[in-house]
């Protein structure tokens, strides 16, 4: 009931990326990857510049054990914005993951 009215107040007002981003924390943190992505593309697509969306779609793809899509949505998360220290953290560490094989 809770997730239902959470995602309700997400997409009743689009720029609630607060709220979205800390229901998509929520859906990944139990296993609900799949729905979590579909939330943060949506926002992307309204929002191309949102690298926290970025960053949360790469961490997706990491809990589904897909490193080299997660990469390329670090990647994208740092052109937007360079600063950000858990997408260059995390890009960093797939990197050296890949080179260590």
């Amino acid at each position: 009931r809770c997730f239902a009215a959470m995602q309700y107040f997400c997409f009743a007002k689009k720029d609630n990326i607060v709220v979205a981003d800390r229901l998509c924390q929520i859906l990944r943190n139990t296993n609900r990857i799949q729905e979590a992505a579909v939330i943060t593309v949506n926002y992307i697509q309204m929002f191309p510049k949102y690298y926290v969306g970025w960053f949360n779609l790469a961490q997706s793809e990491l809990y589904a054990n897909r490193p080299e899509t997660a990469k390329v949505f670090f990647r994208q998360a740092l052109l937007l914005n360079p600063k950000h220290a858990e997408s260059r953290h995390n890009y960093n560490m797939l990197l050296k993951m890949k080179k260590k094989k």
